[in-house]
């Protein structure tokens, strides 16, 4: 009861009650073994005090976000949700660090930046989009290297 009673709370003091009991950002229902609901029944944490599994955030605008934890590191995907539920942006992580594809939404869903992490550095392409969904650039990066333009992928 007592986990509920801070969840409430924490979803009326920091997302004024915007997605926390609907929407994308749902609070674990269920912890991994050898962990248990945090105090504030957004996350789950193991007898250390590391985060182990899912866990969801809420924000003073409204917005709010999911991840997972794997021995306090975020494992996996970062989503963060717009105040109406939209996906504003998706990251990759392994073991803490960006890994893999990163993804920026314009409100209404259209790309706003994609590109890539390699270990924690900007990897290949990154791409740049006009709320209208125009190309607006775009830039190569090599482990985290900005490429001069037209340089060979």
């Amino acid at each position: 009861m007592r986990d509920k009673v801070h969840f409430l709370v924490s979803c009326l003091l920091l997302s004024a009650a915007a997605g926390c009991a609907q929407g994308p950002c749902e609070p674990p229902s269920t912890c991994p073994e050898g962990s248990a609901l945090a105090e504030d029944g957004l996350s789950c944490v193991d007898g250390e005090g590391r985060r182990q599994g899912p866990a969801a955030f809420f924000h003073e605008d409204g917005s709010c976000g999911l991840a997972t934890f794997r021995d306090g590191l975020v494992e996996g995907e970062w989503a963060l949700y717009w105040p109406d539920g939209g996906l504003r942006s998706q990251v990759s992580y392994r073991r803490g660090a960006e890994h893999g594809p990163w993804r920026l939404y314009h409100p209404g869903g259209r790309p706003h930046v994609e590109g890539a992490y390699w270990h924690g550095r900007r990897d290949g392409e990154w791409r740049r989009y006009a709320p209208d969904g125009r190309l607006a650039g775009t830039a190569r990066y090599e482990r985290g290297r900005l490429l001069p333009a037209g340089a060979a992928p």
